[in-house]
């Protein structure tokens, strides 16, 4: 548990957006989260969401850690269930979380938005720009990253593509 804190508090990929657009949370954690002053919508199951990144994160870690919603304390993305399960060093785990931020930087080279506002746009549609060159290397990017995030962070149904490997994209 004390090599999980330590990743976790300088991580923060679950919270600012790079791995879910949206956080659903339980009807029971609502009123504290509103109170906390997050905006919520209602979903079709009396649970509520909220859109990424989460206001109460700061830099990489959680100001409400210990009040935050159950979605957020049950959460183990895949990297993190490896460590726990001693299938990856902390030093591995760390150095996946070095390079997925190697990849946003670069990926803001040839774009100043950050992967977040990018990868909104292209799940929406391709992204598509005047300079086909600079286009095809932002979509390279965001395929490149979301393929990454899937393969060493995200789990099963919230990956981009059903398999990480899989030339073929499976948008949910």
């Amino acid at each position: 548990m004390v090599l999980a804190a330590g990743l976790c508090a300088n991580c923060g990929l679950c919270c600012d957006g790079s791995l879910f657009g949206t956080v659903e949370i339980v009807e029971e954690d609502a009123d504290r989260m509103h109170e906390l002053g997050v905006v919520l919508t209602p979903c079709e199951d009396d649970n509520y969401d909220f859109d990424q990144p989460c206001p109460m994160l700061k830099g990489t870690r959680c100001t409400i850690y210990a009040q935050r919603p159950e979605t957020c304390s049950d959460f183990r993305c895949t990297t993190l269930r490896e460590l726990d399960a001693g299938e990856v060093s902390l030093n591995v785990a760390q150095d996946r979380v070095a390079t997925v931020r190697a990849m946003f930087a670069d990926l803001q080279k040839h774009d100043p938005r950050s992967y977040q506002q990018l990868r909104a746009q292209w799940t929406d549609d391709r992204l598509a720009g005047a300079d086909a060159m600079a286009t095809a290397l932002l979509n390279l990017g965001i395929e490149s990253i979301n393929r990454y995030l899937d393969r060493h962070f995200r789990r099963g149904e919230e990956r981009v593509y059903a398999d990480p490997d899989d030339l073929e994209i499976s948008r949910r």
